[in-house]
């Protein structure tokens, strides 16, 4: 196997028996690095062949604290998430998602803007039934389209049981910092409510699973502006 990073730095990885089947291990690999992978093979006579070029990104190195305000949704596949200090597009962090493995082909994870896991939300931010919200955020990363959702809960307690799901918009990360813009309504019977970032991929094999990074949210409504921590900063 052969790894070669945006600086051409090349890691040579071999295996030196016949095999129909190989594991390589890429150690020391920087954090929030994008690399190319390529796997070269020669069968007993000599014959060579090579793979199509693969390429990943590692994940940011995280803070040890998780964001104080946000939460993780896991609906499939493993992901990786947090506050980090290697980018940010105001202050010191940022949050961020980072596909790790998939499960059947198919990826299903996202980050939460309040303190909920997407299911739950009994410390999600209180909800206007009805009401117009306006939110904006910055978006940095790699990972394909990303979904926007609004999660609304029907009850105080916010369980599973009382919640709904609403789209409110589609995205594409870019590899520079972008502000996205926007409004929804929540539903009529809405006691609180969170916002997901969610990626949702299927038929994956082997793809580069992304990572997302975002900052600055901001979600009001009138004039009272309703998250706290919109940039995953320290408390």
């Amino acid at each position: 196997a052969q790894a070669a990073a945006q600086a051409e730095q090349k890691i040579m990885a071999a295996a030196d028996k016949v095999s129909t089947s190989h594991s390589v291990k890429l150690l020391a690999l920087a954090a929030n690095t994008p690399y190319r992978v390529r796997a070269k093979s020669a069968d007993a006579s000599g014959n060579e062949a090579a793979s199509d070029e693969w390429v990943f990104t590692t994940a940011p190195t995280p803070d040890p604290a998780p964001p104080v305000g946000w939460g993780y949704y896991l609906g499939g596949g493993k992901g990786l998430w947090g506050r980090t200090a290697q980018e940010a597009h105001t202050g010191k962090f940022s949050a961020f998602l980072k596909g790790v493995a998939h499960e059947h082909g198919s990826l299903n994870i996202a980050l939460v803007a309040g303190d909920s896991d997407g299911y739950s939300g009994a410390k999600a931010y209180p909800a206007i039934g009805g009401a117009s919200y306006r939110y904006s955020f910055w978006t940095k990363g790699n990972f394909g389209e990303v979904t926007l959702r609004l999660i609304a809960w029907k009850s105080e307690t916010a369980d599973s049981k009382a919640r709904d799901q609403v789209s409110v918009s589609r995205f594409s990360p870019a590899p520079e910092w972008t502000q996205h813009q926007g409004e929804f309504t929540t539903p009529a019977e809405a006691k609180k409510f969170v916002l997901l970032f969610q990626a949702y991929r299927e038929n994956l094999k082997g793809h580069n699973l992304g990572v997302l990074y975002v900052d600055d949210v901001e979600v009001t409504t009138g004039t009272t502006r309703v998250l706290a921590n919109g940039g995953a900063e320290a408390p």
